[in-house]
């Protein structure tokens, strides 16, 4: 009888602390069979434990910063589950994400800008958590012909309420300006994967075949690296370098030009998200866990992948 899989693929991580993070993965098993299912885990100090989530893929996770109030999921199916210690879950459904009869189909990124939390994903969706519950929040934006027409957005980002961007397929770029969305021209007919707000004047963007721009609305600096032969995944800073994700490992921008960083681990990383917290950055890719103190990366043994 051939050995049961029981791997698991990193679908997005979050981390809170040097030695605590949040995962949500999927078992290998049950995705090569078409199953939604999530199993998010918590570690911390060496210590490891888990919720899952039967019936949802997760696609995006957000860590709470007030103690002790846990973590956001959000679903593709739009389904919203915040995890907090010692209490049951708390599920809420955004109405119009997910797929199915008068659905908009499946959302992609959840961010929290300047305390609220915010939702992008197919065909130009784009929501906001308030007192009301999840309110639409893409007047311009949104594509009524749904999925198989309208471009996706990925990812979304600001730096503040009143300066929010949104981008996704084939450089689809978007700009909230505090009163009304704008397209902005696009930099790149590729995918844009992700974008990065520092500041108002200083955004990132990174995309598929080395896609990667520094700038703002009012235009952008192109520092793409389509040599490396690799798509970008994901962006983020630590001890104010700026680091991305491709799918052959973590690669370093210097202000000129971005190179595959040497971790000394093998097999390197494979890339997939990056998120920063303390003194400590983690790379949580497809089937790795790494992280980097500024000086030496290292592998974190994850209980259900070799």
């Amino acid at each position: 009888m051939p050995k049961q899989d029981t791997r698991v693929t990193f679908l997005d991580g979050y981390a809170k602390g040097d030695a605590w993070i949040i995962l949500a993965a999927t078992p290998v098993a049950m995705s090569s069979e078409g199953i939604a299912y999530t199993r998010t885990y918590g570690y911390k100090d060496g210590v490891w434990n888990h919720v899952d989530f039967p019936e949802t893929l997760v696609a995006s996770v957000v860590g709470v910063k007030l103690p002790g109030a846990g973590a956001y999921f959000l679903g593709r199916d739009g389904r919203f589950i915040h995890v907090r210690p010692n209490q049951s879950p708390l599920v809420e459904q955004i109405p119009d994400a997910g797929t199915g009869a008068g659905r908009l189909g499946p959302v992609r990124m959840m961010n929290e800008i300047d305390g609220r939390l915010y939702v992008c994903g197919t065909s130009g969706q784009i929501y906001a958590r308030s007192s009301r519950g999840w309110v639409h929040f893409d007047e311009g934006v949104l594509d009524p012909r749904g999925a198989v027409e309208g471009l996706s957005l990925y990812c979304i980002d600001g730096s503040s309420a009143k300066d929010i961007y949104a981008a996704g397929q084939r450089g689809l770029l978007y700009h909230y300006n505090g009163k009304s969305w704008r397209r902005l021209e696009a930099v790149v007919h590729t995918n844009l994967n992700w974008v990065y707000s520092v500041s108002a004047d200083l955004v990132y963007l990174c995309g598929d075949a080395g896609a990667f721009f520094r700038g703002n609305r009012r235009g952008w600096e192109n520092f793409s690296a389509p040599e490396a032969e690799d798509d970008f995944w994901c962006i983020e800073i630590f001890r104010d370098k700026v680091y991305l994700a491709g799918d052959r490992g973590i690669y370093v921008f210097d202000g000129k030009k971005t190179s595959l960083i040497d971790t000394g681990l093998d097999p390197a990383p494979d890339g997939h998200r990056l998120h920063a917290a303390d003194q400590v950055l983690w790379s949580f890719g497809v089937y790795h866990l790494a992280n980097f103190d500024g000086k030496k990366w290292r592998y974190v043994k994850h209980p259900d992948n070799p």
